[in-house]
């Protein structure tokens, strides 16, 4: 076994940037993330999938998407997200949240063994949007978290869940999503303006996130994620919200030089073990090797359930009532219905809102006027279905 650092994942987040919300806890990304364990060749990775029973559970599987394992086994509507490997690869750090109550960092043994409780509340936003990032000696997670909604900043806490430090304080700005190279001397994250996501940008700072240095990305970047040698970066962008969300991949080398895309319509998570492959995920809802010149797409396998057990009909009923009901709020009528990753929504271009059903808990999301932009999780769906008379 190679006793280099294993990577993790994205973010972030994901699909849930279709609703442009990386920073609100309720809206989860297509998460996977990534560990050396066997060699310089192999991998294992470690990814999100749905339950059943609403819930979320962390899976592993080899590079190539066989012997798949669930480690969480979840019955009870608890989500389990944003997989993260110990340098050793012998533990797991991921969030978690009960069926009631937030998001919390938790720990496991890679086996899906000894769980336990890194963070008690520690504050309402520790976790949830993003993996946890290891330290080289495995005794500190760092994280993006804030005490009140909107504001995101950088923390570290000691693997007991004692110690735990603020590491930036920028006001009006949010620093979130961030990795650290393997040598443990650079970070990088996306930063932006609280409350609007889409001024996201990338930057690489020391690893204490001292001095901080615009690399040049564009608009809307996120997920930032480093290369094994430290020279690169991997991340993600989004289009303006009234295109066709087609999600761009991206790397530039970390003195912002040389920034190219790599492919279209997904999301970067990992590197491969030589670095000359990606991990991406599709909104088809399934993962793929990619090189970093764009091409050789290799299907890996599915990781979020790409299927939903609530039909369609019953979601767009529901849509449609939402127009009549609140023909202030949705406008125009007859948006046309969009599945992408694990949402089922609507976009209205006269209001600027969206309205959609996420696969992952069955909740319906609004974004709009009246929450601020931002998204908004307003309960059940199966309630409304039931106020809507959608049987």
């Amino acid at each position: 076994m190679t006793n280099t650092k294993p990577r993790f994942l994205l973010s972030s987040l994901m699909l849930s940037i279709i609703f442009q919300i990386v920073s609100m806890s309720p809206a989860r990304a297509a998460t996977l993330a990534y560990a050396d364990t066997t060699g310089a060749s192999a991998a294992t990775l470690a990814y999100e999938r749905d339950t059943t029973g609403g819930g979320t559970d962390i899976w592993i599987w080899d590079q190539d998407g066989n012997s798949p394992v669930n480690l969480t086994n979840s019955t009870d509507g608890t989500v389990n997200i944003t997989p993260s490997f110990s340098p050793d690869g012998q533990k797991i750090a991921y969030c978690s949240r009960l069926s009631t109550g937030q998001f919390e960092i938790w720990m496991m043994d890679s086996s899906g063994a000894s769980k336990r409780r890194v963070t008690n509340n520690l504050m309402p936003y520790a976790c949830g949007s993003w993996r946890p990032v290891w330290s080289t000696d495995g005794q500190w997670l760092y994280f993006s978290g804030s005490s009140t909604a909107g504001d995101r900043e950088a923390y570290k806490v000691k693997v007991d869940g004692t110690g735990v430090q603020q590491l930036t304080n920028i006001v009006g700005q949010n620093t979130l999503m961030f990795d650290i190279s393997r040598n443990f001397t650079k970070a990088t994250f996306a930063r932006g303006s609280e409350g609007n996501d889409r001024t996201n940008r990338i930057y690489v700072s020391n690893a204490d996130f001292s001095d901080p240095q615009l690399i040049g990305a564009g608009p809307a970047s996120y997920s930032p994620v480093f290369s094994r040698n430290g020279s690169r970066i991997a991340y993600s962008t989004i289009p303006p919200i009234d295109s066709t969300f087609n999600f761009s991949v991206h790397v530039i080398n970390t003195d912002g030089t040389s920034d190219a895309v790599v492919t279209t319509g997904a999301i970067v998570t990992d590197w491969s073990p030589a670095d000359d492959k990606l991990v991406v995920y599709k909104a088809d809802g399934n993962m793929y090797w990619i090189n970093t010149d764009g091409t050789n797409l290799t299907l890996i396998g599915q990781g979020r359930n790409a299927t939903t057990t609530t039909s369609t009909a019953k979601m767009d009923c529901l849509f449609n009532w939402a127009e009549v009901n609140y023909a202030s709020l949705f406008a125009p009528s007859g948006a046309t219905s969009v599945s992408s990753g694990y949402y089922y929504f609507r976009y209205y271009s006269q209001t600027n809102s969206y309205v959609g059903v996420s696969s992952t808990n069955g909740h319906l999301y609004y974004i709009g006027s009246q929450s601020g932009d931002s998204l908004l999780d307003v309960g059940a769906a199966s309630t409304w279905y039931t106020q809507a008379g959608c049987s």
